[in-house]
C-alpha cells in the first residue's frame, strides 16, 4: 500500500529587487546561503522566507497593523504576512511604515527594531505582533506581489505549499553586502550569509558567489 501523501505546509518566500548598484540596466535580488550546519537544505542559495505560523492569524485578526490587505481572505493574508516576517527575522530586512507615514521604514529605523528585537523574537522570547505594535510599525503588504506559487509533489519527505512575492528593496538597505544572519526557532541559533545575485548573472557566477559565502560561514 503505498505511504500516505504528506500535506503541504504553508510557506512564504520574497525576491527582494533593486537596480544593480555596479552595473547600469541590471536588477539584482537579494539571496542567502543556509548555513552549512542546519538540517534542511543546508548550503543552498534561497530567498529569505519560511513556514506560516499561528502568530500571523493573531496579526490577521488586528487590521490595523497592515495595509494593503482589502479584499484577501485569512489565507492569502497568512502568506503575505508571513512572508514580511520571515524576511525580517532571517535578514532584518521590514517591509512596513510607521505609522502615519507613507514611506517604508528606512534602514537606520529598522537597524534599530532589529537590534531591539530580532534576537528575542527569534528564540521565542517574542512575537511579531509585539514588535509591530511597540515599535508603532503597519506591515505593508501593498509592496508584494505575487510571482509565483509552489506546491512540493506528492512522495517527498518534506512538502511546501509556497506562495513567492515581489517586493522592491527597502531604501537605503546595505545587506545585500556579505553579513550574517542569527535564526533560531526553539532556541537554535542559525546563521545565514547575505549575497546579491544579478539578474544577467551566469550561472557559474552564482556558484561562486556561493562558494564565497560559504567559506565565511567557517
Amino acid at each position: 500500500m503505498p505511504a500516505e501523501a504528506v500535506t503541504p505546509r504553508p510557506a512564504s518566500t520574497i525576491l527582494l529587487l533593486r537596480d544593480s548598484v555596479g552595473t547600469k540596466g541590471e536588477v539584482e535580488v537579494f539571496m542567502m546561503v543556509r548555513h552549512y550546519e542546519i538540517d534542511f537544505n543546508s548550503g543552498a542559495l534561497v530567498f529569505p522566507g519560511g513556514s506560516v505560523d499561528k502568530g500571523d492569524q493573531e496579526i490577521i485578526a488586528r487590521p490595523e497593523l497592515y495595509s494593503g490587505g482589502e479584499g484577501l481572505d485569512a489565507s492569502a493574508l497568512s502568506f503575505r504576512i508571513a512572508a514580511i516576517r520571515e524576511t525580517f527575522e532571517e535578514s532584518g530586512i521590514l517591509l512596513a511604515r510607521s505609522l502615519g507615514s507613507n514611506a517604508l521604514v528606512d534602514a537606520k529605523r529598522a537597524g534599530e527594531i532589529e537590534a531591539a528585537t530580532r534576537t528575542a523574537l527569534c528564540e521565542g522570547n517574542t512575537t511579531f505582533l509585539k514588535v509591530l505594535t511597540d515599535n508603532g510599525m503597519l506591515l505593508a503588504l501593498d509592496e508584494l506581489v505575487p510571482y509565483a506559487h509552489w506546491i512540493t509533489p506528492e512522495g517527498m519527505p518534506k512538502r511546501f505549499d509556497t506562495w513567492f512575492f515581489l517586493a522592491a528593496a527597502p531604501p537605503a538597505i546595505h545587506r545585500f553586502d556579505l553579513g550574517v544572519a542569527a535564526r533560531g526557532p526553539g532556541g537554535r541559533r542559525e546563521r545565514a550569509v547575505q549575497i546579491a545575485v544579478s539578474d544577467h548573472a551566469q550561472p557559474d557566477q552564482a556558484r561562486q558567489a556561493e562558494k564565497r559565502a560559504g567559506r565565511a560561514q567557517r
